[in-house]
Formats: structure tokens, sequence, C-alpha cells
């Protein structure tokens, strides 16, 4: 499965534009693959966009030819 990569830049006005590209896919892992994030705390770095109200989500995006 490809690995799509999302660009996100700011237009005059301030409009956000987001380009989608198709990158290679990812390789799988080996059965005795080392694994130093899965079940390890992680912080949250989006809480205080979410506190304060300026977190994005998938609603808030529009795309061109979108309904």
């Amino acid at each position: 499965m490809p690995i799509l990569n999302v660009e996100r830049s700011e237009a005059d006005g301030g409009e956000v534009e987001l380009e989608v590209t198709e990158g290679a896919p990812l390789p799988s892992w080996g059965a005795g693959a080392a694994l130093s994030v899965v079940g390890t705390p992680r912080p949250r770095v989006e809480g205080p966009e979410k506190v304060t109200g300026r977190a994005r989500y998938a609603y808030d995006i529009r795309l061109p030819g979108q309904l």
C-alpha cells in the first residue's frame, strides 16, 4: 500500500493549500524487530491546540473538488 504525503502551505490571504503526493511503501517489520515506541507513553503534542480551539480536524479541511 503506498504512503500519501501531504504538504501544507499558506497562500495569499491566509488560505491553506494542501498538496498530496504518493510515496514509496514502508518496509515490513521483521519477526524479531525491536519496537521502541509501542507500549511506551508518548507526550500529547496537540493538547494546547485542542484546549484553545486552534486544532484543525479533518472536518475543517476543504480540498479542491470536494463536495
